[in-house]
């Protein structure tokens, strides 16, 4: 039986869908899937493989790691969607200023090449260091990284969608300048920002991870998956389960969430669809 070109693209899009999804349940619903407190410490049972008690086995401290990561994933989930929030808004306050005028739009984008050019860990890690951290100011940092990408993108989609005719209409009707943003410029971007925004919220995923494995992240006793993973090094020798499970949860979601970016691109871009 041959599956046809609109069902393959369904199905590369729904499939990574219902998983993340899944995770998105775990992540505001953790205590549903979990079966003990992820600080609750078994010290006699320290460093267990997986068995009927502790299904993905105990850490250094005898602390259930499947609770640990399911925990882990609203702190994941939490910053990297707050992170892509923030980027979305300052992304596109920065491409439309960049697209829509001259010699202010010049301007401001020169500056987001500038942004551009530090590595986003090199710049995170600076710029926790001088602040407390904590969800908030991680969120408000990767944000921020971020938005210089988003801006680009959207930079791009206005620069070709200003010149179409009927953005050339609404101005010799003497619309103003925010109707036209509005109502003619910001509606014809939406999907290019949200494939771009799908893909933010795995690197971003990524970035939070690889802070909290350099203990720039969320300070213990709260779980991330980056967090796990950097306190299982220590002792994977022991108990290599400790390791591979955080380290498993965090490449399958961003593998996933990918995917959908591009199940997304697929699906809403006119040249990818052959219409």
């Amino acid at each position: 039986m041959r599956i046809s070109t609109t069902t393959k693209r369904c199905l590369k899009l729904i499939i990574p869908m219902v998983i993340i999804i899944f995770f998105l349940v775990v992540a505001m619903f953790p205590q549903l899937f979990t079966r003990y407190s992820y600080t609750k410490m078994n010290v006699s049972r320290r460093l267990e493989g997986p068995s009927s008690d502790f299904w993905f086995g105990t850490d250094q401290f005898g602390r259930d790691i499947y609770s640990r990561i399911v925990v882990g994933t609203r702190v994941s989930y939490s910053i990297s969607i707050g992170a892509v929030v923030i980027a979305i808004i300052g992304g596109v306050v920065l491409g439309v200023a960049g697209g829509v005028f001259k010699t202010m739009g010049f301007l401001v984008m020169r500056l987001v090449d500038v942004l551009l050019c530090f590595p986003p860990i090199i710049a995170a890690i600076f710029a926790l260091s001088l602040v407390k951290p904590g969800v908030l100011p991680l969120i408000f940092i990767i944000g921020f990284l971020y938005a210089p990408r988003m801006a680009r993108v959207v930079q791009g989609a206005v620069l070709d969608i200003a010149q179409a005719p009927y953005i050339e209409a609404q101005r010799a009707v003497g619309a103003n300048l925010f109707r036209i943003v509005w109502r003619g410029i910001l509606p014809q971007i939406i999907a290019p920002m949200v494939v771009q925004a799908t893909i933010m919220l795995a690197t971003a995923m990524l970035l939070e991870a690889g802070l909290s494995f350099l203990a720039l992240g969320i300070p213990p006793p709260t779980p991330t998956w980056g967090g796990l993973v950097s306190e299982a090094r220590r002792s994977m020798h022991l108990n290599i389960s400790s390791l591979i499970y955080p380290a498993a949860i965090l490449s399958l979601n961003i593998i996933f969430i990918n995917l959908l970016g591009d199940g997304l691109r697929d699906n809403m871009d006119p040249k990818l669809r052959g219409v």
